[in-house]
């Protein structure tokens, strides 16, 4: 004979599951988007960027595991802020140079170490990208902006990564980078929506 007891327990562990089971289907998120569905480019001919640049890696280029890209400056961290970057763009030395320069990260495919966010490890799924300008004192020149406008729309293009995923350090709670001469608006206006 079952007590009153154990049918109490057991019908609290029931409705337990039942809750359980539905915070989880509200929770549930879309599924991952399959490598052969993104279309694969030769050549991005709209920002002139050819898509070697960022194909050009040790391993195979993983689409699906980019799914945001945060944009950085030179001005509180100096020259060490590239180091965890997966890009560069530009010389110090030289601010009319709009060089784009892959990382070992980008390489390597690795997850980058540019963004510390609670609760969120953008470094695992965020391409860092690393103006050497510091735009706290001075907007970036007219061939860094001309280059990073290339490079993340090739990496939008290729790894369907939508505006709305493309940050500033600073749109993630970290003020000041880039800077205040950082052409914010310019720059969201030259990219595709997606």
């Amino acid at each position: 004979m079952v007590g009153s007891g154990t049918i109490k327990t057991l019908a609290a562990l029931v409705g337990a599951m039942a809750i359980g089971t539905a915070v989880l289907i509200a929770m549930e998120t879309a599924p991952a988007r399959p490598v052969v569905s993104i279309p694969r480019l030769t050549q991005d001919q709209d920002t002139g960027i050819d898509f070697a640049l960022i194909s050009n890696t040790r391993v195979p280029l993983m689409y699906p595991k980019w799914r945001n890209i945060v944009i950085h400056d030179v001005g509180r961290d100096g020259a060490n802020a590239t180091k965890g970057c997966h890009f560069v763009i530009g010389r110090l030395d030289n601010p009319n140079d709009g060089s784009i320069r892959p990382t070992s990260l980008w390489a390597d495919q690795q997850d980058g170490d540019h963004i510390y966010m609670p609760g969120f490890s953008y470094n695992e799924n965020s391409v860092g990208i690393c103006l050497m300008s510091d735009s706290s004192r001075a907007a970036p020149s007219g061939s860094q902006m001309k280059a990073l406008v290339r490079l993340v729309r090739t990496l939008q293009d290729s790894c369907q990564i939508p505006r709305d995923h493309v940050y500033l350090h600073a749109d993630l709670g970290e003020d000041g980078c880039p800077g205040h001469f950082f052409p914010k608006d310019d720059f969201r206006e030259e990219l595709p929506a997606r």
